[in-house]
């Protein structure tokens, strides 16, 4: 199925991405850090319009295959990047970010993506061609205990 995001066009087999991820493991599952933890918490509070973005491409956004905290923000929220792969190619390739719907930013930075055919970590059982789905984001801090990451810098 052909999408365009923003300068991105894209092409993507969603029933196998869709099947792929359904036996994948969540953040937290792969990982018990903190920011794993909170990530996978945070994914089920993520807006409608992100929850269907991800839908759309058969993906799972509560199973990145990397995801991690660069910093907290000052407004308290975590400045998290990431990346998902996706069954498909890149077909015509922006020079910027895309946001998700500018009526559900999860933050000052709002939920950023980008595409890209040169993959990392890509699991042998991944179908092919593979599409990396990159991500940055402001996401909230909802585990109830102590932030513990670090401050951005002033």
């Amino acid at each position: 199925m052909i999408f365009e995001f923003g300068p991105y066009r894209i092409d993507v087999d969603v029933e196998r991405t869709r099947r792929w991820y359904e036996t994948e493991p969540t953040a937290s599952q792969c990982c018990n850090c903190d920011g794993c933890v909170n990530f996978d918490r945070a994914a089920d509070l993520f807006p409608e319009s992100v929850k269907s973005f991800f839908a759309s491409l058969g993906a799972d956004a509560k199973k990145p295959i990397e995801v991690y905290v660069n910093y907290t923000n000052k407004d308290g929220t975590l400045w998290y990047g990431g990346w998902y792969h996706l069954c498909g190619t890149l077909l015509a390739e922006g020079s910027d970010t895309w946001q998700v719907g500018e009526s559900a930013p999860l933050g000052p930075r709002g939920f950023q993506i980008w595409f890209r055919e040169d993959c990392h970590i890509v699991q042998e059982n991944c179908p092919r061609p593979v599409l990396q789905m990159e991500l940055n984001a402001d996401i909230s801090w909802v585990l109830e205990k102590e932030n513990t990451y670090e401050r951005e810098r002033d």
